[in-house]
């Protein structure tokens, strides 16, 4: 049994909003720490935040990979479903709603 497509929608619609949430992240980033260094005797010793730096560089690869998913998502799979081109309901709004979601995703 095919499972209702309004559920794929809905779908993608929280991990649209996961992904809004990464691009908002990644424009308006928090400020980093530069770290911090002090002479000892005849060596300095540095430290520096590199578990932020990490974590960022992941987080970003993960939100690359998150709107490439999305993209194969409506573009490869929905039109698949027996149900895409359904213009019954509000399907043929969703339809057009997850066009411009790509366009979104996109730019």
């Amino acid at each position: 049994a095919n499972i209702d497509i309004e559920e794929y929608y809905a779908l993608a619609e929280r991990i649209l909003a996961r992904y809004v949430s990464h691009q908002e992240y990644f424009s308006n980033p928090p400020p980093q720490e530069s770290g911090t260094c002090n002479a000892n005797t005849n060596t300095s010793v540095c430290s520096h935040n590199s578990t932020t730096t990490t974590t960022t560089q992941e987080t970003l690869e993960e939100y690359y990979k998150m709107g490439h998913r999305l993209l194969k998502f409506w573009i490869h799979s929905l039109p698949e479903h027996p149900s895409y081109y359904d213009t019954q309901g509000h399907r043929e709004t969703l339809r057009r709603q997850s066009k411009e979601h790509i366009v979104y995703v996109t730019k």
